[in-house]
């Protein structure tokens, strides 16, 4: 799925919020493999992972996970 089909699934997704999260999945060893870059312009994402994240982003809201 791309960026572009992904935030009309999920509506009120902006395309800066989803880049952050992209960014934050990316940092996130359990999330990585959700998000694929073959080339610079180009990027995959695995839509079940996504909804993990986004249940995981909701659960550790208000918990510090940073380094």
């Amino acid at each position: 799925m791309t960026k572009k089909h992904l935030m009309q699934k999920w509506e009120g997704l902006t395309k800066g919020t989803l880049t952050a999260w992209l960014t934050e999945m990316r940092d996130q060893p359990e999330f990585k493999k959700g998000v694929l870059n073959p080339t610079h312009g180009l990027v995959f994402i695995n839509k079940e992972v996504f909804k993990d994240f986004v249940e995981w982003k909701e659960a550790t809201r208000y918990k510090s996970y940073k380094k």
